[in-house]
């Protein structure tokens, strides 16, 4: 926990090739969304493998994601039923607490792919809300 900061990282590429990258020219700013790497004549574009996430999944969409891995302890909605903007949709157990995952907006419930007691993984489609 006391330790400096690491200065070195390793990356492994999609052939199991791991390159020793020596981290320079860091600053305290707000993190970036992608970084451009050149280690040995060849250039990696980094990013984030999942730029954004939260309770609300995609909102846009209407698609409900399990925002980590854990099990379902409530299901409060059934297809066909229509919802409001925040309305409980179900409750995921994760990381020893329980997470309310609500309509991002008025909707009606197209699609509920859990039930109570059900374990998911992270970004697991859970419910779908069509806007019409």
């Amino acid at each position: 926990l006391n330790a400096g900061p690491r200065r070195t990282m390793r990356l492994s590429d999609q052939h199991g090739r791991d390159y020793p990258v020596e981290l320079a020219g860091l600053s305290n700013t707000a993190p970036q969304r992608q970084a451009v790497l050149n280690e040995g004549g060849e250039r990696f574009v980094l990013r984030p493998w999942r730029a954004v996430g939260g309770a609300d999944g995609g909102v846009g969409s209407g698609s409900i994601l399990a925002p980590m891995p854990g099990k379902v302890i409530a299901v409060e909605v059934v297809a066909g039923d229509t919802v409001t903007k925040g309305q409980k949709l179900l409750t995921l157990e994760a990381m020893k607490m329980e997470h309310t995952l609500t309509a991002p907006f008025d909707g009606v419930v197209e699609e509920v792919n859990c039930t109570a007691g059900d374990q998911v993984q992270v970004e697991a489609l859970l419910v779908k809300i069509d806007t019409e």
